[in-house]
């Protein structure tokens, strides 16, 4: 199993069989909403618990992209009647990626960790969303954001019973929070910035599948 292989697949051909330790599966990729980064920090972190301005360092990605909302993409595995979420990105540009490198948080960027850099997912959840609105959530209420909560909520839902994966996109109608939510089980998992021709970033994506 290789997870640079598989990544290269999934950007090429909608539908692609990819196997893990549990067998073959094919993925489809389906469009679950925007998520907004007027910052260009990206933090990985569920966006459903709390956290401490300490953690930041800890769950931001050190490569910053450029401001802007963008589209999240989820990718499903299909094998027989069970339906898994295997892969989960943002889309920075329309260009394919044909490189992928290691996405290092700050922390360790600062340590020089030169190995792939597995990042622990648990209580299932796992999520994105820009370095401003990690902050603020940091010193706001457990009330502040029930609302566009209740509509995440909504939305995995739907995407549940549309894909059968649980994970969700969104902004806030004021456009003061934005979020990605993805649900995997408890494990630990790779993120990666896929790059085009040129070197730019085309994306940063997330692979739950290949080492499963």
């Amino acid at each position: 199993m290789d997870a640079r292989n598989n990544l290269k697949i999934i950007h090429t051909v909608d539908g692609a069989i990819l196997q893990n330790r549990y067998g073959k599966a094919v993925i489809r990729s389906h469009d679950i909403g925007l998520i907004s980064l007027p910052t260009g920090e990206i933090v990985m972190a569920d966006p459903t618990l709390r956290f401490e301005i300490a953690d930041f360092k800890r769950k931001a990605f050190q490569q910053k992209v450029s401001p802007g909302i963008y589209p999240v993409f989820a990718y499903s595995a299909h094998a027989g009647e069970d339906r898994t979420l295997a892969f989960a990105e943002i889309r920075f540009t329309d260009q394919p990626p044909v490189t992928f490198t290691a996405a290092k948080t700050i922390c360790d960027a600062e340590q020089s960790r030169r190995r792939y850099c597995g990042y622990v997912v648990n209580e299932s959840t796992t999520g994105l969303m820009d370095g401003r609105f990690f902050r603020e959530s940091c010193m706001r209420s457990n009330s502040f954001e029930l609302d566009y909560e209740t509509a995440l909520d909504e939305l995995l839902e739907e995407n549940l019973e549309r894909w059968g994966i649980n994970c969700a996109a969104g902004i806030a109608p004021n456009g003061n929070y934005s979020a990605a939510l993805f649900t995997v089980p408890s494990g630990v998992y790779y993120w990666y910035w896929g790059k085009g021709q040129k070197g730019e970033i085309c994306c940063l994506t997330a692979d739950f599948f290949t080492y499963l």
